[in-house]
């Protein structure tokens, strides 16, 4: 273990293990990885700590993981291993060449390196609990900085649990630049609670230089109750990836650019994306997809603003905010426009033969190239008080027979009901007000979106229903 300088005063940091006391060079030049896989066992080995990484350009030629160790979870059955905590600390963040010396920060960068650059050990039923990143770059295949690499993520954990990473920029991933999941092996174990925060993400799979895979931004599988907050994702598949049993998970105050896919991808339960700005992704700012079996559930996307998606022009789906395949989601309180910019047909589209009972209201959805709305398809959706739609023309609604409920609307409509000549008409709205027509005249009902219309009469009236 070493002793190092504090940068907030003076005397020493126990539980620091610097790279550079384990032969690291920081040089550019000088093969790291050996050395900085001893600090990580040394570190490990004792317990957990701080893996210290001071300025400099750390080259990388191979994986460096954390691995399990003797530690077990107390109480559990059947034993899950502990590793942790691990904390990779930098200096600081280069920001893609703007410190072009890298004097005042801390690079990790691939030399020829095939697979992912950090990992840790799966299998064996491990959780690695606070295994975190702060203050550095991480470079994968970006040649014009000096990064190679053929395969592989740049930060990859399994079952990782209550761990973040805290300013730290990844650049130029041959496949995903950060990706959680749950551990596979043997016992499967999911992830929980890891925030990524102020971080910077740019040019992972098809963006990456060189590149050929198709690799995320941040990629959570299996992990619950996750937090993306305060990141700019551009020039990914998918900026964020929130996909199968990432459950409970949270993007929040993030940029999303043109992303070579969606800005985020929502399949887990009960997630949420609030708060973010996603624009110039080449299919949809966000998507929640489920499939026809299995639905994505209870998702609520509020206070995005969802600008200029599709930005191939021939997109099949150049969509704001897709439903595809969900139930009983909330959307609200976003703005989803093309911003003049030509691309974005549909601020909010529902599809998929699953899509039921979502609540889409109090959006702003003026100024799409095509309309408003794609949709909706579920008979049991609420699109109601968005601004630019509430569905405007007739649509026909068969009068019941007396005493017999219309079907719920969809949309908040205006029933006008002329009652027959030879009696009057009564009208009952489902959880509001009885409206009474005398014979002959002639009456605007308004029906809330998913209530009903009853009318009881002894001649039928007849009606034109338009929306609002």
């Amino acid at each position: 273990m070493s002793a190092i300088q504090s940068p907030y005063g003076s005397g020493s940091l126990p539980g620091v293990y610097t790279v550079t006391e384990y032969g690291a060079k920081g040089d550019g030049t000088t093969d790291d990885t050996a050395a900085i896989q001893a600090c990580v066992n040394a570190c490990v080995t004792a317990g957990g700590g701080v893996v210290y990484l001071p300025p400099g350009t750390y080259a990388v030629s191979s994986t460096i993981t954390v691995p399990q160790n003797s530690y077990t979870v107390a109480g559990s059955s059947p034993a899950i291993g502990q590793a942790g905590p691990v904390i990779f600390r930098g200096a600081g963040f280069r920001q893609d060449g703007y410190f072009a010396n890298s004097k005042f920060a801390t690079v990790v960068m691939a030399k020829a390196l095939a697979g992912d650059m950090f990992s840790t050990a799966q299998g064996n039923g491990h959780v690695f609990s606070m295994v975190a990143f702060e203050d550095m770059s991480i470079y994968g295949n970006y040649p014009a900085l000096g990064a190679t690499q053929t395969s592989g993520n740049l930060i990859h954990i399994y079952a990782w649990q209550e761990g973040w990473i805290r300013n730290v920029e990844v650049l130029g991933a041959y496949a995903d630049g950060i990706r959680a999941e749950n551990n596979t092996g043997g016992q499967t174990i999911n992830g929980s609670a890891p925030v990524i925060d102020t971080c910077r993400v740019e040019h992972c799979g098809p963006g990456a230089a060189g590149g050929s895979s198709y690799g995320n931004g941040i990629t959570f599988i299996g992990v619950v109750m996750g937090t993306v907050v305060n990141c700019h994702v551009e020039s990914c598949y998918d900026g964020v990836a929130i996909l199968n049993l990432a459950n409970q998970s949270t993007v929040m105050n993030c940029s999303l650019q043109s992303n070579y896919d969606c800005g985020i991808n929502i399949s887990g339960a009960e997630c949420s994306a609030v708060g973010n700005w996603s624009g110039g992704n080449h299919t949809a700012g966000i998507l929640v997809q489920g499939t026809s079996g299995n639905p994505a559930v209870r998702a609520v996307i509020s206070g995005n603003e969802v600008i200029g998606n599709g930005y191939t022009g021939s997109s099949a789906s150049p969509y704001g905010i897709w439903l595809d395949n969900t139930i009983e989601c909330v959307v609200t309180g976003n703005r989803c426009s093309d911003g003049g910019l030509g691309y974005q047909q549909y601020g909010i589209s529902e599809q998929g033969s699953s899509s039921n009972s979502n609540l889409v209201t109090g959006n702003n959805l003026l100024g799409n190239t095509v309309a408003a709305v794609d949709g909706p398809v579920g008979a049991a959706s609420v699109f109601s008080g968005n601004l630019g739609y509430n569905p405007v023309g007739a649509e026909t609604v068969a009068v019941p027979a007396s005493g017999s409920a219309t079907t719920a609307v969809q949309h908040d409509r205006t029933f006008y009901v002329t009652a027959a000549s030879s009696g009057t008409t009564s009208i009952a709205i489902s959880g509001g007000p009885t409206v009474t027509i005398p014979a002959s005249a002639l009456a605007a009902v308004t029906v809330p979106a998913g209530q009903t219309l009853t009318p009881t009469y002894t001649a039928a009236p007849t009606w034109v229903v338009e929306g609002l």
